[in-house]
Protein backbone atom coordinates (compact mmCIF):
# COMPACT_ATOMS: atom_id res chain seq x y z
CA UNK A 1 0.00 0.00 0.00
CA UNK A 2 1.37 3.65 -0.95
CA UNK A 3 1.29 6.85 0.93
CA UNK A 4 -0.36 9.60 -0.75
CA UNK A 5 1.94 12.61 -0.73
CA UNK A 6 -0.34 15.56 -1.56
CA UNK A 7 1.38 19.19 -2.08
CA UNK A 8 0.05 21.18 0.54
CA UNK A 9 2.50 23.97 1.49
CA UNK A 10 2.89 26.76 -1.72
CA UNK A 11 4.76 29.79 -1.80
CA UNK A 12 3.81 32.52 -3.57
CA UNK A 13 6.26 35.55 -4.59
CA UNK A 14 4.30 38.41 -6.22
CA UNK A 15 4.48 41.87 -5.56
CA UNK A 16 0.89 42.55 -6.85
CA UNK A 17 -1.06 41.76 -3.81
CA UNK A 18 -3.69 41.70 -5.33
CA UNK A 19 -2.71 38.93 -8.06
CA UNK A 20 -1.12 36.88 -5.47
CA UNK A 21 -4.30 37.06 -2.93
CA UNK A 22 -6.17 35.84 -6.21
CA UNK A 23 -4.05 32.84 -6.87
CA UNK A 24 -4.23 31.87 -3.07
CA UNK A 25 -8.13 31.92 -2.62
CA UNK A 26 -8.29 29.61 -5.79
CA UNK A 27 -5.63 26.85 -5.03
CA UNK A 28 -6.96 27.47 -1.27
CA UNK A 29 -10.10 25.85 -2.84
CA UNK A 30 -7.98 22.63 -3.93
CA UNK A 31 -7.37 22.36 -0.26
CA UNK A 32 -3.57 23.81 -0.40
CA UNK A 33 -2.07 25.79 2.61
CA UNK A 34 -0.59 28.86 0.50
CA UNK A 35 1.83 31.40 2.17
CA UNK A 36 2.09 34.75 0.30
CA UNK A 37 4.91 36.91 0.13
CA UNK A 38 4.60 40.35 -1.70
CA UNK A 39 8.58 40.71 -1.75
CA UNK A 40 11.66 38.31 -2.54
CA UNK A 41 13.00 39.34 1.18
CA UNK A 42 9.86 37.97 2.74
CA UNK A 43 10.17 34.95 0.73
CA UNK A 44 13.83 34.13 1.26
CA UNK A 45 13.11 34.42 5.15
CA UNK A 46 9.81 32.51 4.82
CA UNK A 47 11.84 30.18 3.04
CA UNK A 48 14.50 29.79 5.79
CA UNK A 49 12.14 29.05 8.35
CA UNK A 50 9.32 26.50 6.39
CA UNK A 51 9.87 23.49 4.13
CA UNK A 52 7.67 24.50 0.81
CA UNK A 53 6.31 21.58 -1.61
CA UNK A 54 6.00 24.29 -4.65
CA UNK A 55 7.26 27.72 -4.84
CA UNK A 56 5.77 29.87 -7.36
CA UNK A 57 7.73 33.59 -8.37
CA UNK A 58 6.43 36.00 -10.35
CA UNK A 59 9.40 37.00 -12.65
CA UNK A 60 7.82 40.67 -12.72
CA UNK A 61 9.11 41.91 -9.53
CA UNK A 62 11.51 45.14 -9.55
CA UNK A 63 15.18 44.54 -10.91
CA UNK A 64 16.51 41.50 -11.16
CA UNK A 65 15.11 40.18 -8.00
CA UNK A 66 13.17 37.17 -8.60
CA UNK A 67 16.54 36.05 -10.67
CA UNK A 68 18.29 36.53 -7.94
CA UNK A 69 15.71 34.72 -5.36
CA UNK A 70 15.92 31.83 -8.00
CA UNK A 71 19.27 31.55 -7.84
CA UNK A 72 19.83 31.21 -4.56
CA UNK A 73 17.29 28.38 -4.47
CA UNK A 74 19.15 26.88 -7.00
CA UNK A 75 22.44 27.37 -5.43
CA UNK A 76 21.12 25.79 -1.76
CA UNK A 77 21.27 22.05 -2.15
CA UNK A 78 19.50 21.51 1.00
CA UNK A 79 16.27 22.91 0.10
CA UNK A 80 14.00 20.66 -2.00
CA UNK A 81 10.98 22.08 -3.94
CA UNK A 82 9.59 22.66 -7.41
CA UNK A 83 10.00 26.00 -8.88
CA UNK A 84 6.97 27.78 -11.15
CA UNK A 85 7.48 30.70 -12.53
CA UNK A 86 4.71 33.33 -13.94
CA UNK A 87 4.94 36.36 -15.64
CA UNK A 88 3.10 38.85 -18.00
CA UNK A 89 5.45 38.92 -20.54
CA UNK A 90 7.13 35.88 -23.00
CA UNK A 91 10.56 37.24 -22.97
CA UNK A 92 12.71 34.59 -24.20
CA UNK A 93 16.06 35.27 -22.34
CA UNK A 94 14.18 35.83 -19.08
CA UNK A 95 12.44 32.14 -19.80
CA UNK A 96 15.52 31.05 -20.74
CA UNK A 97 17.30 32.02 -17.05
CA UNK A 98 14.34 31.02 -15.38
CA UNK A 99 15.03 27.18 -16.54
CA UNK A 100 18.78 27.58 -16.29
CA UNK A 101 17.90 28.14 -12.50
CA UNK A 102 15.93 25.11 -12.06
CA UNK A 103 12.10 26.43 -12.87
CA UNK A 104 10.46 23.65 -14.13
CA UNK A 105 7.25 25.48 -15.51
CA UNK A 106 7.05 29.22 -17.03
CA UNK A 107 3.40 30.06 -16.29
CA UNK A 108 1.93 33.18 -18.56
CA UNK A 109 -0.57 35.39 -16.82
CA UNK A 110 -3.19 35.67 -16.74
CA UNK A 111 -2.61 32.26 -14.71
CA UNK A 112 -4.93 29.31 -15.88
CA UNK A 113 -5.63 27.89 -12.17
CA UNK A 114 -7.32 24.55 -13.56
CA UNK A 115 -3.58 24.69 -15.16
CA UNK A 116 -1.93 25.35 -12.45
CA UNK A 117 -3.43 22.41 -10.58
CA UNK A 118 -3.24 19.37 -13.20
CA UNK A 119 0.58 20.43 -12.99
CA UNK A 120 0.38 20.45 -9.05
CA UNK A 121 -1.68 16.86 -9.84
CA UNK A 122 1.47 15.40 -11.65
CA UNK A 123 4.21 16.02 -9.40
CA UNK A 124 2.13 14.52 -6.55
CA UNK A 125 1.77 11.20 -8.49
CA UNK A 126 5.06 11.11 -9.65
CA UNK A 127 6.07 11.65 -5.76
CA UNK A 128 3.53 8.96 -4.83
CA UNK A 129 4.81 6.64 -8.16
CA UNK A 130 8.53 7.47 -6.71
CA UNK A 131 7.86 6.93 -2.68
CA UNK A 132 5.46 3.48 -3.81
CA UNK A 133 8.87 2.09 -4.90
CA UNK A 134 10.82 3.12 -2.14
CA UNK A 135 8.20 1.32 0.34
CA UNK A 136 8.02 -1.87 -1.88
Amino acid sequence: MSANYPITRILIVDENKENGELLCRQLKTYNRHIVLADTTSKAWKTICEYQHDVIFIDTDVKGDKAINLLKRLHEDDSYRATIFVMSENDNLSKRISCFIYGAKKYFLKPLNVSEINNELTLIENRNNCDNSKLIS
